[in-house]
């Protein structure tokens, strides 16, 4: 009789991550950081790894800080066209999401993925046997780069974090404001703030998960239209581009709607004197954030940027020990 088939763990949401192992993984993650930067010291856990990127979409930091981290630390890693994987020229399905992931698992240990659509990566966590789907960013969800921006606060605040920490959020929604607010009221965070005109608030659906798991937490949870209200008191103040993933033909009437809601040296003001400023990037100075903002002594985007690549790896040693 044959042994019992184990399914492998995925990451294609903020869901499929408990509190204890959103903890886990920032606490792995510096370690890491702290280590590499005293002496260039690596674990090697991922040693004997194949791990292969398909991307959809174009990347400077996923694919830089994901190439990096699993050659640092042991592992092998492959990029793909996912134009050359998904879609022919004319727009038809080239194969089938069953028929890549089956064909996929048989060279790689990890299979991460930035595509367009949440539903496909869903399909291939379906259809997986071995090989562990990794989200590296779809116009739902951007569990990484989340944990990459609750790590920063981890290391800017120690443990004041998450703790009573006012969290805002100011602009438009976003794939990686829903992981991103999943990940703080899991973790506890005090407040989580949003401020944005209400017709670009979270949909209802995504809310109400927030909300839950906020009352399972403690978390405080505010929406408003007024973004000082949202800023005011703030330890961290984040925001991400006006015109986000999918929707970038809305630019002109997003750049009016969103004139009033740009991160601005004034309205940092209204922040806590020693409040950090975030931003996943690329973004776009003078239009949701000002560039005295961006590159001033407040900003934490490059701190953010870095650790993508252990918050990456931490994320891979986690889902390879608990099938």
């Amino acid at each position: 009789m044959s042994p019992k088939t184990v399914k492998p763990r995925h990451l294609l949401a903020m869901d499929d991550l408990s509190g204890e192992e959103i903890g886990t993984v920032l606490d792995n993650a510096l370690i890491m950081k702290r280590l590499w930067d005293r002496s260039r010291y690596t674990r090697g856990s991922l040693r004997d790894i194949g791990v292969s990127a398909i991307f959809q979409s174009p990347s400077n930091r996923t694919w830089s800080s994901l190439s990096e981290g699993v050659q640092r630390h042991g592992g092998r890693i492959t990029y793909i066209d996912g134009r050359n994987v998904f879609k022919r020229e004319n727009g038809g399905e080239r194969e089938s999401v069953r028929d890549i992931m089956g064909t996929q698992e048989q060279y790689f240990d990890f299979v991460c993925a930035r595509l367009l659509r949440q539903e496909t990566l869903d399909e291939m966590g379906r259809y997986a046997k071995r090989a562990h789907v990794v989200n590296l960013l779809t116009a739902k969800e951007h569990p990484l780069q989340a944990l990459a921006d609750t790590a920063t606060m981890k290391l800017e605040f120690g443990d004041r974090f998450p703790g009573d920490l006012k969290v805002a959020w100011v602009g438009d929604r976003s794939e990686v404001e829903v992981s991103l607010a999943k990940a703080l009221v899991k973790l506890g965070v005090g407040q989580f703030a949003h401020a944005g005109p209400k017709k670009y608030w979270l949909p209802p659906d995504q809310w109400q998960i927030i909300e839950q798991l906020a009352r399972e937490s403690g978390t405080r949870l505010t929406r408003t239209e007024d973004p000082r209200e949202a800023v005011t008191d703030a330890d961290v103040v984040e925001t991400d581009t006006f015109a986000f993933m999918g929707v970038r033909a809305e630019k002109a009437a997003r750049r009016v709607a969103f004139q009033r809601y740009q991160i601005n040296k004034a309205l940092m003001r209204a922040a806590k004197p020693n409040a950090i400023f975030l931003h996943c990037l690329p973004a776009h100075p003078g239009e949701e954030v000002e560039e005295e903002v961006l590159h001033g002594p407040q900003s934490r985007v490059f701190v953010e940027a870095r650790l993508r690549l252990e918050t990456q790896v931490a994320v891979m040693e986690l889902l390879k020990v608990s099938r």
